[in-house]
């Protein structure tokens, strides 16, 4: 059986420390799903 294809997002907040700083990070992952697998992932994020 074949589906339609269909996305979800999943929004993440975090935090990084790097070479003595620390700064937050915000991030969306668009994930889109056929026939049970993911198929494509997209990550969009501010800093």
């Amino acid at each position: 059986m074949t589906s339609a294809p269909f996305r979800y997002a999943a929004a993440i907040a975090m935090g990084i420390a790097a070479i003595g700083k620390r700064m937050a990070m915000d991030e969306v992952a668009l994930y889109t799903v056929a026939n049970g697998k993911i198929v494509r992932e997209e990550f969009f994020y501010a800093m």
